[in-house]
């Protein structure tokens, strides 16, 4: 990305803007000098990666001093709510235009004052980003380039994407901490919903998966075409191993009791395997014992076939799991079973129906009522 010159005027009305924001909002000022700032023309108006902030210096010239503040404080609150790591699949321009409707209101709330063409509209306030996409893309809305200001990393792995958002609730939280509860009223339970928020565990799944078939590595060798256009050296992810899953679902009574929560895991099974590739997929279906075991090998879309219905013992079925070497086992149960003592093999437990889950060995996933 070329670095732009800038005229002295214009930056020392952006340094006016930052110093206002250190005197007056420490929260902000906190989290603004966390930040690297970056003068371009290469973007239409002021753009964030979540680590840097970019300002396009003719655009910056065109508004306020206090303008200038305004967008400092939303480009900051795009990384707050994380809006960088979470559009996933759907519509860039789409989700960053939700993303502005969700945040600009909480700004204005709070007195600082935007630039004329920003994204508000009442109907909108109080919403979530998320909700917002659903209703502007059921309507099929359309919004300008120059809307666009989450600059995004496109090939982040689901591990890189969890560790970036660690590493914002921590800054988040430090931030908090060193304004000594100066944080304004009207985010200050929203920044907490989203320090609070827990993984969705189809999200933890599919990283869990991920991490298991060894698709999660990051490789020098080819430089990552996202960030060269910054002139910034990144490494590229590189997937070389995709060995095989084994798949148990618990066939106990329960089981048939929640076919809504199956189906929805039979969904997120698919769609992981569609997008991973792995050279076979196992599906144990087991009670007392297995009752079925079905095979699937590299291209062949994975179906699931309830059978069985009787109790819940899993120390049985384990070994016959392992026999297969596979790169991990996902569980789908409640966990009212007898269990092995030991596993050789990675396991995550996804559960249903029960809080407290006691097993002795992976790594545990409670869907939420």
């Amino acid at each position: 990305m070329d670095i732009a010159k800038i005229d002295k005027r214009t930056e020392r009305n952006i340094r006016i803007a930052m110093s206002q924001l250190v005197l007056n909002s420490p929260f902000f000022s906190v989290l603004l000098l966390q930040q690297k700032l970056v003068y371009t023309v290469d973007i239409p108006t002021f753009a964030t990666t979540g680590e840097a902030i970019f300002i396009n210096p003719i655009y910056a010239k065109s508004i306020t001093t206090e303008e200038i503040k305004g967008v400092l404080v939303h480009e900051l609150m795009h990384t707050i709510f994380m809006h960088l790591t979470r559009r996933g699949d759907r519509d860039h321009k789409r989700f960053n235009a939700a993303a502005d409707f969700a945040i600009n209101p909480i700004i204005k709330k709070e007195n600082f004052k935007l630039p004329e063409g920003h994204l508000d509209e009442e109907r909108f306030h109080e919403m979530t980003a998320d909700k917002i996409y659903k209703i502007i893309d059921k309507e099929q809305m359309e919004f300008p380039e120059e809307l666009l200001d989450l600059i995004e990393e496109k090939n982040l792995s689901s591990s890189q994407r969890t560790a970036r958002e660690q590493n914002t609730k921590l800054n988040v939280t430090k931030a908090m901490t060193a304004a000594q509860g100066d944080v304004p009223g009207s985010i200050r339970k929203l920044i907490s919903e989203v320090l609070e928020t827990k993984v969705d565990w189809k999200e933890k799944l599919r990283q869990f998966i991920q991490v298991s078939l060894g698709n999660d590595e990051a490789t020098w060798r080819r430089p990552n075409r996202n960030y060269l256009y910054q002139d910034v050296y990144l490494p590229s992810m590189e997937g070389t191993t995709m060995p095989s899953v084994a798949i148990m679902v618990d066939v106990s009574g329960s089981i048939f009791a929640n076919e809504k929560l199956f189906k929805e895991f039979k969904s997120e099974i698919g769609k992981i395997v569609e997008d991973l590739n792995p050279e076979q997929v196992d599906i144990f279906y087991v009670d007392t014992q297995v009752q079925k075991h079905d095979t699937f090998e590299e291209g062949e879309a994975v179906e699931f076939e309830l059978v069985g219905g009787g109790g819940t013992c899993f120390r049985s079925a384990w070994p016959e799991m392992e026999k297969i070497n596979p790169s991990c086992i996902i569980a789908f149960t409640d966990c009212w079973a007898s269990f092995p003592e030991t596993s050789e093999v990675d396991t995550m437990w996804i559960v249903y129906q029960n809080k407290e889950p006691d097993v002795p060995f992976g790594t545990v996933t409670i869907i939420e009522d």
